[in-house]
């Protein structure tokens, strides 16, 4: 993930942007390949999907994120009615998912998880600056700063370094200390980072500064996701496992989606300075929201945990 944008920036500068695909296919056809080969195959229950509530969510997260994406450009009466509609139907959709747990998209079991909950929201909005932050920055960089598409690359290239410095000792601490610590630090060096580089853009300090803001935001990248993993997994029943993922990983992308359609607008509006601080307060929105995270990750009631942490 760190690799990629610094990997694909350099291939741009190289052959131009249509080149990306002749990477990300071939890498894609093989990642598929190897997953048929390695991973296991789970048991099969013979659960049904539930077309109408999956369509109906699909439907209305589409309509939302249209209505973000289009803010800049479009009309108000239409932005927000559209979002209105979209809303109303991931409602729907959730109030005629099947009442049997083990069939439901969204268990109702989740949503009565502090832990879950609280680890998914974080990753949402950590998802929401990290898919995004990367858009602004390289537009300034390129076009108020006018560097080439190599020089942008290199100037974020201690993202790259840090985070693959740093992603050992980030699963290591989960397990030494638990989830909510080490999502502390890495929430807050995503707010600090996040916030750093827009003022360096609102300022037009030197690259360097955007630089350093991007080695911090490299440390975040790392301490983020294993520990609001592991505390959203470990917040629930065992037999809730596959549709504690699905929906946290669901909820990741959305954030994503969600964070680049708020800054193609944004940016469309108000420039990359207001883009970046947008994101920087949704990271602290984040950390606000992971510091109410339990103090140790640990199995539900009548639940096994298989990794006790230590306070």
């Amino acid at each position: 993930a760190a690799a990629g944008p610094l990997l694909g920036g350099l291939l741009v500068g190289l052959a131009g942007w249509p080149s990306i695909f002749l990477v990300n296919v071939p890498l894609g056809a093989v990642a598929f390949a190897l997953a048929l080969m390695w991973v296991p195959s789970s048991p099969r229950s013979g659960a049904t999907i539930p077309v109408a509530p999956v369509a109906l969510g699909a439907l209305g997260v589409l309509a939302v994120i249209v209505a973000v994406h289009e803010a800049a450009s479009a009309p108000v009466f239409l932005t927000v009615p559209v979002a209105v509609v979209g809303a109303a139907l991931v409602v729907l959709a959730i109030r005629i998912q099947p009442h049997d747990p083990r069939r439901a998209l969204v268990p109702a079991r989740l949503l009565q998880s502090r832990g879950f909950v609280r680890a998914t929201l974080g990753a949402t909005g950590a998802s929401f600056v990290v898919g995004s932050a990367l858009i602004p920055v390289m537009l300034e960089l390129q076009d108020d700063r006018g560097l080439s598409v190599a020089q942008a690359t290199l100037a974020i290239l201690p993202l790259g370094v840090v985070s693959a410095a740093s992603a050992p000792f980030a699963g290591t601490s989960v397990a030494r200390w638990g989830p909510r610590p080490v999502a502390l630090v890495g929430v807050t060096a995503l707010a600090v980072s996040t916030c750093a580089t827009a003022a360096s853009v609102q300022l037009g300090a030197p690259v360097w500064t955007t630089a350093a803001a991007m080695g911090l935001f490299g440390l975040a990248n790392s301490f983020v996701w294993s520990p609001l993993a592991t505390a959203a997994m470990t917040a629930i029943e065992p037999e809730f496992a596959g549709a504690a993922s699905g929906a946290y990983n669901a909820t990741r992308q959305l954030g994503a989606v969600l964070g680049s359609a708020t800054v193609a607008a944004v940016i469309a509006t108000a420039g990359t300075a207001a883009s970046l601080w947008v994101l920087g307060a949704t990271a602290a929105l984040s950390l606000v929201v992971v510091t109410g995270l339990p103090r140790r990750a640990s199995a539900p009631s009548g639940a096994v945990s298989a990794s006790p942490f230590r306070r």
